[in-house]
């Protein structure tokens, strides 16, 4: 199935957890998906384009179960 939505970028951000900020150095790095214009002042990005960049991050580690996890109290 192919996955033809535009998102606009706060669906973008709230998907990847990235600012605003990150995204934009990220793509002048080579680093992110280019959006594509959708109107004068308007851009979006693939959905397809945002979710094999996901794919593609690596796995974090679990965390240390022997280094104690401060409190919040």
């Amino acid at each position: 199935m192919s996955n033809n939505r535009l998102l606009r970028r706060p669906e973008v951000e709230a998907r990847t957890g990235l600012a605003r900020s990150t995204l934009y150095r990220m793509m002048d790095e080579g680093m992110f998906p280019r959006p594509v214009r959708i109107g004068r002042r308007a851009v979006a990005w693939s959905e397809e384009a945002i979710e094999r960049w996901i794919a593609q991050r690596p796995i974090a580690e679990p965390a240390d179960p022997h280094i104690p996890v401060p409190s919040t109290a």
